[in-house]
């Protein structure tokens, strides 16, 4: 198919362009060219001759076929209103690709006992560095990943982070992160150079499915009886920060959330923030 070769290949390569002149990340880059590719796969035909209709039916494909999560049909939607707004000048207004609703969850967090315990399962100083940089600053996987050896600030105890849309923050670097950092440190035979955790090699930052495993099989080791990922560990730092007082402002900045929305949902989870109001009726 000629155009197949040609077509979808020229629109790929301006999507790319498109995504790199507004700054989206290199995940974010990925996960949207995988979608437009999967588009094109089934559909099978110019893109630019697709309707609303059309991606509304894929939307449906995905949900009843494919039997996606609401969040990840959602990047499709995402990746779709991008294409068709930066690319392909549709006849439709993207809004009328709808988002999914998405199902409230609470998040699965688990308190400081447990969280040593897991920490003391952790059978390498690196995968003991990696747990208390995601429950002791909350980074996310992607960001614990991709840090760099010049983003430990030990002097001012903080670390630099760049995270969803490469937007930069700092976060705290706890005392027991320190120490954890050091001990990797001193336990590599080959000292990274560029990339504080690397993969295969030292100039290859270490993967995200990597640091998956690491947690999972922490969690099942542990015997927790349910799985934990490290967005658990950030769940985690967040859900104590609140019990420990922490203004929900300041949580949102140290996540790095861009609404304070996406932090509220911590106090669904913080239990000792709820017992601690006292109801104006105890005073009659």
């Amino acid at each position: 198919m000629s155009f197949e070769i040609t077509g979808i290949t020229s629109y790929l390569q301006e999507f790319s362009r498109q995504m790199i002149i507004r700054g989206l990340s290199r995940e974010t880059q990925k996960m949207y060219t995988s979608c437009i590719n999967r588009l094109f796969k089934y559909f099978k035909r110019d893109l630019s001759a697709l309707t609303a209709k059309d991606l509304q039916h894929y939307q449906v494909h995905l949900a009843r076929r494919r039997r996606l999560s609401a969040s990840s049909i959602n990047t499709y939607v995402s990746a779709f209103r991008f294409f068709f707004s930066h690319v392909i000048t549709s006849d439709f207004n993207t809004r009328e690709i709808p988002f999914s609703k998405s199902p409230e969850r609470v998040p699965v967090v688990f308190d400081r006992l447990t969280a040593k315990r897991l920490y003391d399962l952790a059978g390498s100083a690196r995968d003991r560095a990696l747990f208390l940089l995601m429950y002791g600053s909350g980074l996310r996987v992607s960001e614990v990943c991709s840090l760099r050896i010049s983003d430990i600030d030990s002097s001012l105890m903080r670390i630099k982070v760049f995270g969803k849309g490469s937007k930069g923050r700092y976060v705290i670097l706890s005392q027991a992160g320190l120490l954890a950092l050091r001990a990797y440190w001193r336990s590599c035979k080959v000292k990274p150079v560029t990339w504080l955790f690397y993969g295969d090699s030292v100039d290859k930052a270490l993967s995200r499915q990597v640091v998956y495993k690491v947690v999972r099989d922490l969690g099942r080791c542990a015997g927790l009886g349910f799985e934990i990922s490290p967005h658990t560990l950030r769940h985690s730092f967040a859900s104590q920060l609140l019990s420990d007082g922490v203004d929900l402002r300041k949580i949102q900045l140290l996540l790095g959330h861009a609404v304070l929305e996406s932090t509220s949902v911590y106090l669904q989870v913080s239990g000792e923030q709820l017992r601690a109001v006292v109801s104006p009726a105890e005073h009659f």
